[in-house]
């Protein structure tokens, strides 16, 4: 076989255009299919790695906000149950002060009635004693009920000590007007003699004494500006309110004459 170099030739010029032709119709454009996809690859991986380091601070900001959220709720349930700790304490401080108050009312109600039973039961004691002492004196017409009941009020005149004797006495002395003698009803003249001489005897008065009626006293009084000297059944229905008193209260009170 014969060597042509005009045929070499032409197959190296066939072989350079093949390549020319290959290099632009199928290698270029290969290779930027192939550059545009790396590029787009590794525009995603750009875009991927981004997204990731987006990721990473979105757990990192969810968690310290998940933190804090925790902290936070950990505070407001402590602050809370402090508040609603406070807020029982006050409830219940309010209720004692309630029940305390409705308690107190009660009593000073109860007080009120007590107080009210016992004027009324001494009124009415008071009154039927002495309508009865008047029925007594006027149906029996009994001069020795009448000087037992001057008896009793000289003896207490009696019991004055020197001082109490020496002020009722200067006191009466010094009056312009006359001392009276208050009784709930009519004193005979034996009565009045024996009230007169007592009162010259113990206060060293020697001048006038009056005598007045006064219904509902029950007793006698002997009255100047100054002072006052009784005995009536109110004294005795306050020692009877005084017992009735003690018997509300739940104390014990001796029985009378026993101390």
């Amino acid at each position: 076989m014969e060597f042509d170099p005009l045929t070499f030739v032409a197959q190296i010029i066939n072989f350079v255009i093949l390549t020319v032709l290959l290099n632009k119709f199928l290698f270029k454009p290969i290779k930027k299919t192939m550059d545009e996809r790396e590029a787009k690859i590794n525009k995603d991986i750009e875009a991927a790695e981004i997204s990731r380091k987006e990721a990473d601070k979105l757990a990192e900001t969810t968690a310290g906000l998940k933190r804090a959220f925790e902290k936070d709720r950990e505070s407001m349930m402590s602050l809370a149950a402090s508040e609603a700790e406070i807020k029982k304490q006050e409830l219940l401080r309010m209720a004692k002060e309630d029940a305390q108050k409705a308690r107190q009312t009660w009593m000073m109600d109860l007080e009120d009635e007590k107080d009210g039973f016992l004027s009324g039961l001494k009124s009415r004691g008071i009154q039927y004693v002495c309508a009865l002492a008047e029925k007594i004196v006027k149906d029996l017409g009994d001069e020795e009920l009448e000087g037992r009941i001057a008896a009793v009020f000289v003896r207490r005149l009696k019991e004055l000590d020197f001082a109490q004797k020496a002020r009722f006495g200067a006191s009466i002395r010094s009056e312009k007007s006359p001392p009276c003698v208050v009784s709930s009803f009519e004193l005979g003249d034996a009565t009045r003699r024996k009230l007169r001489d007592a009162i010259k005897d113990h206060l060293e008065y020697h001048g006038e004494i009056v005598f007045e009626i006064q219904q509902g006293l029950c007793g006698i009084e002997l009255k100047t500006d100054g002072y006052t000297l009784a005995w009536n059944i109110s004294e005795y229905l306050d020692e009877f309110e005084e017992r009735l008193t003690r018997v509300f209260e739940g104390k014990v009170y001796p029985e009378p004459g026993k101390g």
